[in-house]
């Protein structure tokens, strides 16, 4: 169990503070995502224990996301600063990836925070859209225009200028 904790601990926080933007938190909820593993790991015979993981901190996000507005920390602005905090910066084994997730970093921080919050929460958390006007407070049609144009000012984002254009689709 111990190998596995320092294997999967990293990602877990990794997930938690890019979906709350506040590392601090992520740190909390991280614990108690872990306690949960170690309760539901001693009373049950878990064959595949990284998708009951996967699981368990896509549920905290999601109970995080529900809670009123006043009682969560809304995401924050990308920026330079919080790109590291939540942990978008380059890892350093992998350079081709690495450049790719900084100009992605670089990128998501130039835009507004309303369209860099929804695209993390859309794309990176592969949350429906439903689900993100939930968190956010706003209306579907609200997150779709948002979306719309944040993928705008990406395709224009200099620091995706060296990057093929895709269609997203198959």
């Amino acid at each position: 169990m111990q190998s596995f904790h320092r294997l999967n601990y990293p990602w877990t926080l990794h997930k938690l503070a890019f979906a709350t933007s506040d590392r601090e938190l992520a740190k909390d909820l991280a614990q108690k995502v872990w306690m949960k593993f170690l309760v539901y790991y001693r009373s049950s015979e878990v064959t595949r224990p990284e998708a009951v993981l996967h699981l368990m901190v896509t549920d905290a996000i999601v109970d995080w996301g529900r809670r009123p507005p006043k009682e969560r920390v809304k995401p924050v602005e990308v920026t330079a600063d919080t790109s590291q905090r939540m942990m978008l910066t380059p890892d350093p084994g992998d350079m081709a990836a690495a450049d790719c997730r900084r100009d992605l970093a670089s990128a998501l921080a130039a835009l507004p925070p309303q369209q860099s919050t929804v695209m993390v929460l859309r794309y990176y958390l592969d949350m429906p859209r439903a689900e993100v006007a939930h968190i956010l407070g706003v209306s579907e049609e609200t997150v779709k225009s948002r979306l719309t144009a944040a993928k705008n000012a990406l395709r224009d984002a200099p620091a995706l200028a060296g990057y093929p254009a895709t269609t997203g689709g198959k």
